[in-house]
């Protein structure tokens, strides 16, 4: 970690940024146009290598011990975030550019033209194999918070759902993220439900060197691209996708990547079926448009609640009815 600390103090952001289109709007400081938003809102900061957009950036009060810290949740970050913003890599990529010293600038996922995509995509730069939880074990039995969330012994094994019966991931189940089979990420969820501050719902492996993050990987889509023949359903969290079915992925949120993006291309997918909360549903909607122009893309709305808490046959009945979303031309943007 510190020769990666070293990396960031020595990188030439002046000149990064320059090479992305960048004004000096006043000394040490930069504006860009934000490749979310399209808004010529981004600032960069020279000397704290920071940025933040104006328009994307979101706040959070956190408690800190003896008072509420206002953080920032989203559109904002230091060198590697921007990175992975500007570029549509992952943060490993992220990490492996600022080490080596060098930059280059692919077309970013969120700008990109289609025909710029065409062909065999570029190999991904491999995220480290991670050790599972301390303590993991593979379920004797079906907990009972499983089975009241409709998942069967028959999941458990095809998800290969794993329980931590000690330790601090004690009686969370864990998902894991495989890619080739290599187990590369896992989240470790709470089988009971809880309240206040100190409940803390999911918790994530330890950060390693290159390691990666819950917005670059896609729980089951090793199996989803195997089962459903280059056609997967997205949906937001893993028990909602594994309610959807064996060819369904999750991206741990209601955003999709760049990097997540990538992953799917490289493995083959050529149709979607987007799958999000019903109270997501205007989300899910700008996701599927984006999505359109890189794939088939179904948009299937759900009546209310999540895809948890419908039964796989109704929500496979609900994806065969959905309307493919209408797709962009061969000249448009993400």
């Amino acid at each position: 970690m510190s020769d990666l600390r070293a990396a960031i103090d020595a990188f030439d952001l002046e000149s990064y940024v320059l090479e992305h289109g960048a004004d000096e709007r006043q000394r040490g400081e930069w504006t860009l146009t934000c490749p979310i938003c399209a808004g010529e809102k981004l600032l960069v900061n020279m000397r704290k290598k920071t940025w933040h957009c104006w328009v994307c950036q979101r706040f959070e009060l956190r408690w800190t011990g003896n008072a509420y810290k206002r953080v920032a949740t989203r559109g904002a970050g230091g060198l590697l975030q921007l990175v992975q913003l500007l570029e549509g890599c992952s943060r490993n990529e992220a990490e492996l550019r600022v080490l080596r010293g060098r930059v280059r600038r692919p077309g970013s996922l969120q700008r990109v033209d289609v025909a710029e995509l065409e062909g065999p995509p570029a190999p991904p730069m491999q995220a480290p194999a991670i050790a599972p939880p301390p303590g993991v074990i593979a379920f004797e039995r079906v907990l009972p918070y499983l089975q009241s969330r409709g998942i069967t012994w028959e999941d458990v094994q095809a998800f290969a759902l794993s329980w931590c019966p000690w330790g601090r991931y004690k009686d969370r189940c864990v998902f894991p993220c495989f890619e080739s089979g290599r187990l590369v990420y896992w989240q470790a969820r709470a089988m009971w439900e809880g309240s206040g501050r100190d409940f803390v719902k999911a918790l994530n492996p330890p950060r390693v060197l290159g390691g990666v993050t819950s917005a670059e990987v896609l729980f089951n889509l090793d199996q989803a691209v195997r089962v459903g023949h280059g056609h997967v359903c997205i949906c937001e969290g893993p028990i909602d996708a594994i309610h959807a079915g064996y060819d369904a992925v999750c991206t741990f949120g209601k955003q999709i990547s760049g990097a997540q993006i990538g992953k799917m291309l490289q493995r083959g997918v050529d149709r979607v079926d987007v799958m999000w909360d019903a109270d997501a549903s205007r989300d899910a909607a700008v996701a599927a448009q984006r999505l359109s122009a890189l794939f088939r893309v179904r948009l299937v709305v759900l009546p209310s609640g999540d895809p948890g808490d419908w039964p796989r046959d109704q929500l496979w009945r609900m994806r065969q009815s959905a309307p493919w979303v209408w797709r962009e031309s061969r000249l448009s943007r993400l």
